[in-house]
């Protein structure tokens, strides 16, 4: 075999991917999980933020996919658009302005 970099860690628990990571394996508790929040998700996102709005034209195809995105929503799973909605819930709810902006450019540095 051909293989030289390195190698995959004994255990069935891990699946080797691209670009060097490790992936762990998806258990059924973690799909189990990973339902649970879409369905909470699904019954919360009307009154959470998210971009909701259109990618501009000509710019629909994002680097190393062939996927086409209208809305910036669709490049995000439902798990992470609820914990980036949440979270920016939970900054527009902070008193202190000066603290919020703060917050936000460190989202937004991190987005």
């Amino acid at each position: 075999m051909g293989y030289t970099g390195p190698t995959v860690p004994p255990t069935q628990n891990l699946v080797w991917k691209q670009s060097g990571k490790f992936y762990r394996r998806h258990a059924p508790a973690d799909q189990a999980s990973y339902a649970d929040c879409d369905a909470v998700w699904r019954g919360q996102k009307e009154t959470l933020p998210y971009p909701k709005s259109e990618v501009p034209q000509g710019q629909e195809r994002i680097a190393c996919t062939s996927t086409i995105y209208r809305h910036w929503h669709q490049m995000f799973t439902p798990r992470q658009l609820f914990a980036l909605s949440t979270l920016l819930r939970a900054i527009e709810g902070e008193s202190n302005s000066k603290l919020r902006h703060l917050l936000l450019c460190g989202v937004l540095e991190h987005a």
